[in-house]
Formats: structure tokens, C-alpha cells, sequence
């Protein structure tokens, strides 16, 4: 079955080598290793827990423990640097990584809904209050 997050043939052409690279101990992936590239797209693009993945996609354990293996590895990083190099060179940009990168670190110290914010309420740097305000009973009973 298809679905609209699975991958075109072109698509597929571009990520194939990234994904089906041999392992130490040779080739280590099976046949249908687009089905599960399918499914990892197909959990991102609904939001689905892992045991919920449709069995078209094949075993959820399957699907998860490539996708951990491929996390830890770096898979993902080269695709996402195979991805970005296609999008430059569809942009006309002349060269496959770009030459300087911005990286923002601002860091905003107000609260987003106008409440206290966390160096307000103590935060890490504020000395230690007393156990009677760190400590709140969650029992109906307690009042």
C-alpha cells in the first residue's frame, strides 16, 4: 500500500547508497530495505507510536531497530548531507556545502505567557529553599 509519506523512485535513487552502505561484516540488510525507510518516513509523517506502524511496513521491532542503528551510527546525518547538498545544487547554489553558517544562541529569559520565569522561581543559582516549598503532597488527603 501507499502512502504519501514513502519516497519516489527519485528520491529513493538519491538515498539508496546512504542507507544500503555494507557493514563491517558485509551487506546486512534485507530486500525491502525501502519499506523501512518507508515506515520511519510514515512514523515522522503521522506522529504513530512504533507498535502501531501498519503491517504492510512489515515487524514494528524490525523497522525501530534499524531506525536506532542508523541514529547511533550516523545514517542519518549522511542522508540529511545528501539531502542538503541536492537542495543547494536544485537552488544553483555553486558550491555542495555552504561556506559559513550562523548559529543563533539568544537565549530569552521571559516567560512565553507572561508568568514568572525559572530564574524567578530560584533557578540553579538561588540558594536552596526550605523542604516545606519544594516538597508538595499529591495526595487528595493532605489538606
Amino acid at each position: 500500500m501507499a502512502y504519501a509519506s514513502d519516497l519516489t523512485d527519485e528520491q529513493w535513487d538519491l538515498l539508496e547508497p546512504v542507507f544500503n552502505q555494507p557493514g563491517k561484516r558485509g551487506r546486512r540488510h534485507a530486500e525491502d530495505l525501502r519499506s523501512v525507510v518507508d515506515a520511519m518516513l510514515y512514523i515522522v509523517q503521522t506522529g504513530c507510536q512504533w507498535r502501531y506502524l501498519p503491517e504492510s511496513f512489515g515487524p514494528w521491532t524490525r523497522v525501530w531497530s534499524q531506525f536506532r542503528r542508523w541514529s547511533r551510527n550516523g545514517t542519518w546525518a549522511r542522508a540529511l548531507a545528501v539531502l542538503h547538498e541536492a537542495a543547494r545544487a536544485v537552488d544553483g547554489r555553486a558550491e555542495a556545502t555552504p561556506s559559513m553558517v550562523v548559529i543563533d544562541t539568544h537565549l530569552a529569559r521571559g516567560a512565553s505567557n507572561g508568568g514568572r520565569t525559572f530564574h524567578e522561581r530560584g533557578g540553579p543559582t538561588d540558594a536552596p529553599r526550605a523542604p516545606s516549598a519544594l516538597w508538595r503532597s499529591t495526595s487528595p488527603d493532605s489538606r
